[in-house]
């Protein structure tokens, strides 16, 4: 039986034990990979692209080569430039790349560290001021209850000729304003203590 020359792209991967569109993406990182189309427009390879495509695949699964180095060994394999020299510029290569990537890599995890310190600072800051702010509000309101300004003794505080007699409202605004002043430090307080417990929850950084 004759041997096939010419193979479609789901014959090729079968044989070489890979996806298509693995090979599909080789295709576009190794320039010199390039079948043919047939006249139906489907990729062919020869017996010859088959052995590149094997090779890429050892230096890729079984050499351990990133797809830059595995490209220039490759490149350089089939200029038949292959002595031992070469071989150890693509070795550099790649440690080099790995030395990159380790070295973003570190710089990524100092990036996120000292992003959560300020994060943690500025979330005591906030819970400092809440704090103090919630101290001053209580202060406030145990000035304003110490005052006689709770509700039954609103009327205390005034004469009861003047509140008899308080034709213009005078008396009866005040108690207005009095008891608006107390509700105002009520929310005031509910939203400190809103604050200090969002506060409290873990920071959470990325």
């Amino acid at each position: 039986m004759a041997k096939k020359r010419y193979y479609r792209i789901g014959e090729a991967c079968k044989q070489l034990d890979i996806a298509p569109y693995v090979l599909r993406y080789w295709e576009s990182e190794f320039p010199f990979l390039s079948p043919e189309k047939n006249k139906s427009g489907q990729r062919t390879y020869e017996d010859s692209e088959l052995e590149v495509i094997r090779r890429i695949k050892e230096l890729l699964y079984d050499e351990g080569y990133t797809i830059a180095g595995a490209r220039k060994r490759l490149e350089a394999e089939l200029a038949g430039d292959t002595d031992e020299g070469e071989g150890a510029d693509v070795e550099a290569s790649d440690d080099d790349e790995l030395r990159e990537a380790l070295e973003a890599a570190r710089r990524d995890a100092e990036q996120a560290t000292a992003r959560a310190r300020e994060a943690r600072l500025a979330s005591e800051k906030a819970e400092a001021r809440a704090t103090a702010a919630e101290a001053e509000l209580e202060n406030l309101r145990a000035e304003l209850d110490a005052a006689g300004g709770d509700d039954d003794g609103d009327r205390d505080d005034f004469d009861q000729d003047d509140v008899d007699h308080d034709e213009d409202g005078a008396v009866e605004a005040a108690m207005a304003a009095r008891a608006e002043l107390r509700r105002g430090i009520e929310e005031a307080l509910d939203r400190a203590r809103a604050l200090l417990e969002h506060l409290s929850e873990p920071v959470v950084t990325s």
